[in-house]
């Protein structure tokens, strides 16, 4: 039973990483998100950038003036 578990949570664990994004990938959508004049999923991905370390003075402009648009 306890070794049917260790197999559970390795495939749970390894199918984490598989799906997920690199910052390139999330920039991108931010950046998509952003030209398609949808602010608020742009700053969505812009700050789960910043909630992964990941710095850059790009992402700090494209944040700032999606902040900056009107809704």
């Amino acid at each position: 039973m306890n070794r049917y578990l260790h197999y559970i949570l390795l495939i749970t664990i390894l199918a984490g990483n598989v799906f997920a994004q690199s910052p390139e990938e999330i920039f991108s959508e931010g950046n998509s998100a952003y030209q398609n004049e949808d602010w608020q999923s742009a700053i969505i991905s812009y700050e789960k950038l910043l909630n992964q370390n990941y710095e850059s003075a790009a992402l700090y402009y494209n944040l700032g003036n999606a902040y900056f648009k009107p809704e």
